[in-house]
């Protein structure tokens, strides 16, 4: 009996409810296609809309329609009947064909009908594909150069070959083995930026730093995330220059002053620790950054000590976040993303400490706009304030709503707190200044020849000294004028803490700021760091670590300094130099590097002349090895290359005979584990790109004017940290 028959012996009730049911198995139940033909019209569903279309052809379960703009999609029986009936929609059965069919809402997405060979971005590159179906504005696509396999690809991923479309970031969705759907509704829209304004800063002054990490979320050159919701940052802060507006108006101030400490055993964090990079003391607290990775787990985190009360605390961090600050209280530290690449270090995390627990407070790009905006440094200026420098900018911060505050360009990119904890030194194109963070005032410029990329107050405030480039550069703060600038003896080079007024260690040596020459030289297994008249260091026995202290310079090393004698200069105003300039440049490069050093000489007093025994040389030298490299694109893409690599080291250095009175180097073009190159760039041409005119920094390579007599460094007497501080040989 037919369902019409039925229906005429039903109350209006049941009448209601059958035509209900009759919806639902009208839906569910797939159209008889047995007998459908090449050509025949068809209705094809999308969501609850029936649109008219031609079939094609059948696959298996899959059959190939064709709508009238053109467009081809594979579809399941489920959303294909006979006849081209449009604009229905599945809560009631079709009857009667509209006398007006209704065409399909015509798609924005450009149409590549199936078998077109087109290119796709996969992960960072475009590679060649070809089209085997379409869903709604999705494509699946077969990559044809490696592995051919399938890939449900977003339609903004995709560029006819030769076209210079291009799409910035790193995509990819899962292969496509089994005949699955795509992986979301829609393809959405693309997380580059290629469609946004230049200035990323919209008009209510917010940063965009939530696109920004959407960006770079699951981009493995991004930084990692942290798990932390994003805080947007406002930025519109008012601008400093970087120049006082008045008369020099620091006042020096010493810190507390730290009487003998006990040795501290530092607690594991994880498995291990790795070893210790970083040592800051702030106020009464020291924090020591750490990260291990043991058995391929991963930790970062921090110890911290409590200098009052001698007691520690091993504190996890998320391993997204690498610990650079603590604040005066000890509560707060704050830290960046803990990237690998460029542009990874970006992102600004602060965590409360209690205990041994820390507790995200916020997370930001201080500098999402820039391209160089890994953040180099952090401050703490009280619980509430952090200066960053990121981005060749230094930017005051109430972080716990992610606004700045004020804002100066900066060139260097470390900063320096003074010993009271009030003022705060950093380098700008002007040279070093003095400001008060607090207010975001200038408190005076002191005058700088190069840009040191270290600096710290001595412990009673009094001096700023720099270092960097082979370079020591001290300042007067009672005075706001700068000492000397001198060329360190070759081989003195490494972290700088300044213990007082009169010595300063860089790296493992004592170097005595009067006299101006290398005095001793500390064995330690870690970095060094003074505050408050002392300078710490951790000691390692077996595998007990533990943080320990001395007040440096210890007596022997105290007697040395008082029974040594200024250093000699033999580069000094008055004195002459000869020049030797051999480097890997253009012509036009070399001229140029040459005048600049010239008329770095002649303002520092030192004249050029060819006969002078001592000499400025300037030479690149060569060499060259054979690698293989593996090139790894998207899944299991991957070629091998080999490539002939050439090492060129730039080194510019003083010479006495065969003696070197001081040199800086750099190497251009090395031997690394891995390369990052360009999409249609090879590995060679990428390694004679890192190469080219590798001399050419030497025209803005610092130059000194003042260059003590050579120093044999292996005849300084050497103590070593142990459990009680520094021992004698």
């Amino acid at each position: 009996m037919s369902s019409e028959a039925v229906v005429k012996k039903l109350s209006p009730c049941a009448l209601s409810m059958l035509a209900v049911l009759g919806s639902m198995a009208w839906a569910d139940a797939p159209a008889d296609l047995s007998g459908l033909q090449a050509n025949a019209a068809v209705s094809v569903r999308e969501g609850d809309t029936w649109s008219p279309a031609t079939f094609e052809r059948k696959e298996g379960r899959k059959f190939l329609i064709k709508y009238s703009d053109g467009t081809e999609e594979w579809v399941t029986a489920d959303r294909i009947k006979p006849g081209g009936e449009a604009g229905s929609t599945t809560t009631t059965p079709p009857t009667t064909p509209p006398s007006t069919p209704v065409a399909p809402p015509k798609s924005k997405v450009a149409n590549y009908p199936t078998g077109t060979e087109v290119e796709a971005k996969s992960n960072a590159f475009w590679n060649p594909a070809k089209v085997i179906n379409r869903r709604g504005d999705w494509y699946l696509l077969e990559w044809t150069k490696f592995g051919k396999y399938r890939e449900w690809v977003e339609p903004w991923r995709i560029r006819t070959p030769g076209s210079d479309y291009d799409l910035k970031g790193w995509y990819s969705n899962p292969r496509v083995r089994n005949g699955e759907d795509p992986p979301r509704a829609t393809p959405g829209e693309p997380t580059d930026d290629r469609d946004r304004p230049a200035d990323s800063d919209s008009a209510d002054g917010k940063s965009g730093a939530n696109a920004e990490q959407a960006k770079k979320k699951g981009d493995v050159f991004g930084p990692p995330d942290n798990g932390v919701a994003l805080t947007e940052a406002t930025r519109g802060g008012r601008a400093v220059l970087p120049v006082a507006e008045g008369p020099w108006a620091y006042v020096p101030a010493a810190g507390p002053h730290l009487g003998m400490i006990a040795p501290t055993i530092l607690p594991p964090l994880g498995a291990q620790f790795a070893k210790y990079d970083t040592l800051r003391i702030v106020g009464g607290t020291a924090i020591m950054p750490v990260a291990s990775d043991f058995a391929g787990e991963k930790h970062t985190g921090v110890v911290r000590l409590t200098i009052a009360t001698n007691s520690t605390a091993a504190v996890e961090l998320n391993a997204a976040t690498a610990a650079l600050a603590v604040s005066p209280s000890g509560q707060l530290v704050a830290g960046r993303s803990n990237g690998f690449f460029h542009g990874a270090k970006s992102r600004l995390d602060v965590y409360k400490i209690t205990g041994k627990k820390a507790t995200p407070v916020v997370s930001f790009f201080p500098n999402p706009a820039s391209d160089k905006a890994d953040i180099d440094d952090i401050i703490f200026v009280d619980e509430k304030t952090v200066l960053t420098v990121s981005g060749d900018e230094l930017a005051s911060w109430d972080f716990a709503t992610a606004t700045c505050q004020w804002a100066m360009p900066v060139k260097g990119k470390r900063l320096a707190r003074s010993p009271d904890g009030k003022s705060v030194a950093a380098v700008t194109a002007d040279g070093a200044v003095i400001l008060d963070p607090a207010a975001g005032k200038v408190l005076g410029t002191l005058d700088s020849d190069f840009v040191p990329g270290d600096l710290d107050f001595s412990a009673d405030g009094k001096r700023l000294l720099g270092t960097g480039d082979g370079m020591l550069t001290v300042w007067d703060l009672t005075t706001g004028q700068r000492l000397y600038t001198l060329g360190l003896p070759a081989g003195v080079a490494g972290p700088l803490a300044a213990i007082d007024s009169d010595f300063a260690l860089i790296g493992p040596y004592l170097f005595d700021l009067n006299k101006k020459c290398p005095l001793w030289k500390y064995e330690t297994q870690a970095p060094m760091a003074a505050a408050g008249g002392r300078v710490f260091s951790v000691y390692t026995d077996g595998k007990m670590r533990m943080l320990v202290s001395a007040q440096l310079p210890q007596p022997s090393a105290a007697a040395a300094a008082k029974a040594a004698k200024e250093a000699q200069m033999l580069v000094k105003p008055g004195s002459s130099v000869a020049l030797d300039l051999q480097i890997d440049a253009t012509d036009d490069q070399k001229q140029a590097a040459l005048a600049a050093i010239t008329r770095k000489l002649e303002a520092g007093g030192v004249k050029i002349d060819p006969a002078s025994p001592i000499k400025l040389v300037a030479r690149t030298d060569s060499k060259n090895s054979n690698k293989q490299y593996t090139f790894h694109g998207p899944m299991f893409q991957q070629h091998t290359e080999n490539v002939t690599l050439t090492l060129k080291t730039t080194t510019l250095s003083i010479v006495s005979g065969d003696k070197t009175l001081w040199s800086v180097s750099r190497s251009a073009g090395n031997d690394p584990g891995f390369l990052v190159i360009t999409h249609g760039e090879t590995v060679q041409q990428h390694a004679d790109k890192a190469n080219a005119n590798s001399g050419a920094w030497i025209a803005d390579a610092p130059v000194p004017t003042l260059v003590a007599a050579p120093v044999d460094l292996n005849t300084l007497p050497v103590s070593h940290w142990a459990m009680g501080g520094v021992k004698d040989r």
